[in-house]
């Protein structure tokens, strides 16, 4: 890691050969000051951050566990609907059953408010308006 200093501003940066090797997940990071004649150290600031994938290396899939659900959920759902599916099977002595239609349409409404919730945070955070904005005019 390298900082330059500006105007009394500090820039912290990571090469891209160093953070090629961070594996996806959340890290934390932690800014010291440390007094060189005695070794004292003073923690400035802490935080997190998320390495995510680089889609042009490894092909990953961008999607968040809940866009991967929905469509899959709802495929199973048409497959029942459409009389391709069986509730329950027994082979060799073992038996099995399968998601009920209720039991499929909740878990496809809990993960499209998931992705709903998502998708509201991220347009919060770059500053856009969500469906759960207020808009008034006075005239």
């Amino acid at each position: 890691m390298a900082a330059t200093e500006t105007n009394g501003y500090y820039l912290f940066t990571v090469d891209s050969t160093t953070s090629a090797e961070f594996a996806v997940g959340r890290y934390h990071w932690q800014l010291e000051i440390t007094q060189t004649s005695s070794g004292n150290r003073l923690v400035v600031e802490r935080g997190e951050f998320e390495a995510i994938p680089d889609l042009d290396v490894n092909q990953s899939d961008p999607r968040s566990h809940a866009e991967k659900m929905v469509p899959l959920i709802e495929t199973v759902m048409e497959a029942k609907a459409a009389g391709g599916d069986v509730s329950s099977y027994s082979i060799n002595g073992r038996s099995a059953n399968k998601m009920t239609y209720a039991e499929l349409i909740e878990a496809r409404d809990y993960y499209k408010a998931e992705l709903n919730r998502h998708r509201r945070e991220e347009l919060i955070k770059r500053g856009k308006a969500s469906s759960n904005t207020v808009k008034v005019r006075f005239i």
